[in-house]
């Protein structure tokens, strides 16, 4: 006896390659390693309030630039309940990348 698809319940969705939209290529874009140079040039994207970039080299740092021009490093990690915490280490004036790193781990 054949066995129609519709009584495997199978999620197709699964199966089809995911498209690139504009978020996951914005997501893609703001992850690397952090260097002096793509820190200084990180801004806030138009109409928003905060803007990310995600260092590649260190788990969980990375630089918030808020709609205001100021940048701090920040560490992002998840508790044990699924929550996300975000901890301010402090301002890329006050901070060199060397040291964000450390204090990250």
């Amino acid at each position: 006896m054949l066995i129609g698809i519709a009584a495997l319940r199978l999620p197709f969705a699964y199966w089809l390659p995911r498209q690139a939209t504009t978020e996951t290529i914005l997501m893609i874009e703001n992850k690397g390693p952090f260097t002096a140079g793509r820190v200084a040039k990180h801004c806030c994207e138009a109409g928003k309030q905060e803007s990310f970039l995600w260092d590649t080299e260190s788990a969980g740092l990375g630089l918030k630039a808020s709609a205001g021009d100021a940048k701090n490093c920040i560490l992002q990690s998840r508790l044990e309940t699924g929550a996300t915490m975000r901890l301010t280490i402090g301002s890329t004036t006050a901070w060199t990348l060397a040291a964000a790193r450390t204090e990250a781990r």
